[in-house]
């Protein structure tokens, strides 16, 4: 679904598309009224299913930031960063939360 240059790949299922266009405010000009209400992150490793082998190094999995934009709708947008190493995880975290003072509040 797409409105406004905005892609929905999907809706909860506990949503039926009524409740949903109800949730999403349509202005006069026909595009979606929403806001961010806050900025989320989630710190994971992930395991390789073969490890990453050179002559100097070996990695076995790949570290993520998940970011999640929650929006006053309903509606989150999901995204993530990585990084080859698990050691600059929190570097990544603590710069993507020092950030979401310019997100929060926007219209996505």
């Amino acid at each position: 679904m797409s409105m406004s240059g905005v892609l929905i790949k999907s809706v909860p299922a506990a949503w039926p598309v009524s409740s949903l266009s109800e949730a999403l405010k349509l202005s006069e000009s026909g595009t979606v009224q929403m806001k961010i209400t806050n900025l989320r992150t989630v710190q994971v490793e992930v395991p390789l299913e073969k490890p990453l082998i050179t002559a100097i190094h070996e990695t076995r999995s790949v570290g993520c930031v998940l970011v999640y934009l929650e929006t006053d709708t309903g509606l989150t947008g999901e995204n993530y960063i990585f990084t080859l190493n698990t050691s600059r995880l929190s570097v990544f975290d603590d710069m993507i939360k020092s950030l979401a003072h310019h997100v929060v509040g926007q219209d996505p």
